[in-house]
C-alpha cells in the first residue's frame, strides 16, 4: 500500500488540477482515488497539503 500511495503523492505533484474538486462543505479541496481509498488535499499556492487520507467508507 506504501508504493500505492508514493505513485498517488507524484501523480498529484505532476498534475495538481487533474484531480476531482469537491463540493458544497468540502469546496476548495479536491479527491484522489486510488484502489478503496481516497486521498483529500488543498492546494494553498505552492504548497499541497494532504487533509486526508482514509478508506473509502471512513472519507466523508
Amino acid at each position: 500500500m506504501y508504493d500505492q500511495i508514493q505513485k498517488k503523492l507524484i501523480d498529484l505533484i505532476e498534475n495538481l488540477d487533474h484531480f476531482k474538486p469537491l463540493r458544497n462543505i468540502l469546496a476548495g479541496y479536491r479527491r484522489l482515488h486510488f484502489g478503496s481509498f481516497f486521498i483529500i488535499y488543498k492546494i494553498d499556492g505552492d504548497i499541497v497539503r494532504v487533509i486526508s487520507l482514509n478508506h473509502h467508507d471512513k472519507s466523508y
